[in-house]
């Protein structure tokens, strides 16, 4: 990751070391409180607090536009996400668990964030004090800039020691807060399990070790970085000392001025603690720059304009979702499948070879488990390890493509936004609140209007109302293809049938799974085909 493709970013550096420089200038400015009249004195307060004043205006600047600069790189790292997911096949999502994307989003950017930008913007502005007080301290001696490059070198050697093993600690202090995480959210998603057959021990056995290595983890990590500080300021605090004790001989050989005390005083561990700083960010600057190369080595790094050119804070708050209004999709006017096998969740599967017809309406039975759902996964392009061919007008399917933009699909796991019921069929298509209400007056669903808000994964809605409303999200696309997956599983036996016979109606091909075809259903379809082995 490349800070400096950010103006913001470039913004902060100069503001930080116009800071740093302001911080040593105003230590160098306590000399002048050691004058010989109260006129003098007077002045000389009056342009120091003045000179405070400035430095405290480029602190608060100094804090905006590190925030700004966060703000940017957080919504560029965030697009480059968004952009690596949706360009990701069922198959390649579904790999990794649904927290694992979110921990991305919600640690990983922020973590990042901390440890490249944060240090850098630190590293910076402790680079600008160090080098401006030495500049400071070969104006009050030369002798005192020697102790200064003294102090330097010396301060740099216990970090270099100890950097790999810190390094090390960070990563895995980060890998343990993550394994953590993980069992952490199985334990809650098996809640139900844990109550059930009460065991609450395993749950919390769970819990305690996995906390146990974690804080673990951080208490190594912290240990180490604690060590590292103590041998840093112990090593400043000495130099500065010894620094002092040449300076005062300076002063009572009457080689310095007496004020320069004074000013010394706070520059020498100034610069002590800069470059303990230095290093100890440096190394933080790293294992920032290594979690970025392993949490985001998948994802495309392209840096864009609106994210990179700005170089103050600008409002970006409003979302643009580009849909396919148009009905630029590819007809399909026949599926044929060919010596279909797969090995799905362990099992493995051989599914009977189908043909599939423009305008047909067709009903996939059999027993369970026999590969009537698997069947529309593999046509749709959801599954895409598999053996055998997917013919499309004649022509076999990489099974790398999907058909998502060509076709409607409908699956078992009926899952619902916290959000408007509108919002929720329409997915940001331009679908008027007219046909909502007519598609939701067709699936028995009048009662609702388009507005109605629905809670997080639905949970105010019963099973078939869910599946009545993921029918509706598949009928307002469209398409001259609906594959539907137990639509009406959860249905009484009349409004299965209402629905089922409205879909039957419809100019489009039909292929729908399901367990229960009553007779009335079975004679308005063109074919049954049982793929029971």
């Amino acid at each position: 990751m490349n800070l400096f493709k950010f103006n913001s970013v470039k913004v902060t550096i100069l503001i930080t070391i116009i800071y740093a420089m302001i911080e040593v200038f105003l230590m160098s400015m306590l000399s002048m409180l050691v004058v010989n009249d109260v006129t003098t004195l007077f002045k000389n307060g009056i342009f120091i607090i003045s000179i405070y004043l400035l430095n405290k205006i480029f602190m608060a600047l100094n804090e905006k536009s590190k925030s700004v600069s966060s703000y940017y790189i957080k919504l560029q790292m965030n697009e480059w996400i968004d952009n690596f997911i949706s360009e990701q096949s069922s198959e390649q999502f579904y790999s990794k668990d649904a927290s694992e994307y979110a921990t991305l989003y919600v640690n990983d950017i922020p973590r990042i964030i901390s440890l490249t930008l944060d240090k850098l913007v630190k590293m910076v502005f402790n680079s600008s004090l160090a080098i401006s007080v030495l500049i400071a301290l070969f104006n009050i001696h030369w002798i005192m800039f020697v102790m200064g490059i003294l102090m330097v070198i010396i301060m740099i050697f216990p970090p270099m020691i100890f950097n790999k093993r810190l390094s090390e600690c960070i990563i895995q202090s980060q890998k343990s807060k993550e394994a953590f995480l993980n069992t952490m959210t199985e334990s809650m998603l098996g809640f139900s399990i844990y109550l059930e057959n009460q065991a609450f021990a395993i749950f919390k056995k769970k819990s305690r070790e996995g906390c146990w290595k974690y804080a673990k983890k951080m208490c190594e990590t912290d240990t180490l970085a604690g060590n590292i500080s103590a041998v840093l300021e112990f090593m400043g605090t000495l130099t500065s000392t010894l620094s002092l004790i040449t300076l005062s001989y300076l002063v009572i050989s009457k080689q310095a001025p007496v004020g320069t005390l004074l000013s010394t005083i706070s520059l020498m561990p100034t610069l002590g603690n800069a470059i303990a700083d230095i290093m100890s960010d440096k190394t933080f600057y790293k294992s920032g720059k290594s979690l970025f190369s392993s949490k985001l080595k998948e994802v495309k790094t392209i840096y864009t304009d609106e994210f990179c050119k700005p170089y103050v804070f600008h409002d970006l708050n409003r979302v643009e979702v580009v849909t396919n209004t148009n009905k630029n999709y590819k007809i399909i006017n026949s599926i044929q499948t060919k010596n279909l096998e797969v090995t799905f969740k362990e099992k493995y599967i051989k599914i009977k070879d189908c043909v599939f017809e423009y305008p047909k309406k067709y009903a996939i039975i059999g027993d369970s488990g026999c590969g009537k759902s698997t069947l529309l996964k593999i046509i749709s392009g959801e599954i895409e390890s598999y053996q055998g061919e997917v013919i499309l007008n004649g022509v076999i399917k990489s099974k790398s493509d999907n058909l998502f933009s060509d076709i409607a699909y409908v699956n078992q796991n009926c899952f619902l936004f916290n959000d408007s019921l509108y919002n929720n069929i329409a997915l940001g298509r331009n679908i008027s609140v007219e046909k909502i209400n007519y598609l939701l007056k067709v699936v028995s669903l009048s009662e609702f209007s388009a507005d109605y808000l629905i809670n997080e994964g639905g949970k105010n809605l019963s099973g078939g109302q869910k599946q009545r409303i993921a029918l509706c999200r598949a009928l307002a696309l469209e398409k001259p293809v609906i594959l539907l997956d137990e639509v009406t599983a959860n249905l009484d036996i009349n409004t299965a049938e209402k629905i089922e016979s409205y879909l039957l109606e419809m100019p489009c091909m039909v292929i729908m799974v399901t367990h229960h075809l009553s007779e009335n259903i079975r004679q308005k379809l063109d074919t049954v085909i049982d793929i029971s082995n």
